[in-house]
């Protein structure tokens, strides 16, 4: 007897803990994978933004020293690129791109030759020259709305230097990258 009530307890017991995994809600996602929604164009007429030259000694004096206004233009291209919706946000990929934890450009790491401490800030120039933090997502001036039928990114690239020391002299490529969530 005390057999059958040992096996009896213990399939009672197991169909408890199978009662008590058993799952209290399911979640379930949809989405939509589309193609590039919008075709980008730069006023300076490539990917390419051509920094100034600058003086390692006149940047303590003027901060705006090598400010670079270009554009960043979102807009219908050839199909699938439609760009049709109201919103578009530049969504900026930070293991892709060469970012600081402030969200600043960086000097490309392993670059040739004599490389430059400085960094490069993104300024929102339709926003009174508003710094942009590129390694946060929910950053207002990486939205637009649509004027016109396109999205115009009006920007300043300027060095900034991290430190209270001289920048070093040298050369600076920074990289990046970001996709277009047009919504």
């Amino acid at each position: 007897m005390n057999k059958l009530a040992i096996a009896l307890s213990a399939a009672l017991s197991l169909g408890a803990a199978g009662s008590a995994s058993a799952a209290d809600a399911n979640i379930t996602f949809t989405g939509k994978v589309v193609a590039s929604t919008c075709a980008v164009e730069f006023s300076t007429g490539s990917s390419t933004i051509a920094l100034r030259q600058i003086n390692a000694g006149a940047f303590k004096t003027d901060e705006t020293v090598g400010s670079t206004p270009f554009t960043i233009t979102l807009k219908a291209g050839t199909s699938p690129a439609t760009c049709g919706e109201d919103n578009a946000r530049l969504v900026v990929d930070t293991s892709a791109s060469d970012l600081s934890s402030d969200g600043m450009i960086t000097d490309t790491t392993g670059g040739t030759g004599s490389r430059t401490s400085a960094r490069v800030k993104l300024l929102d120039a339709d926003n009174a020259n508003r710094v942009i933090d590129l390694s946060d997502i929910a950053d207002s001036s990486l939205v637009r709305s649509k004027t016109a039928g396109e999205f115009k990114y009006n920007l300043i690239a300027r060095y900034h230097n991290p430190t209270s020391a001289d920048l070093t002299v040298g050369d600076f490529s920074g990289r990046l990258a970001f996709d277009i969530d047009n919504y």
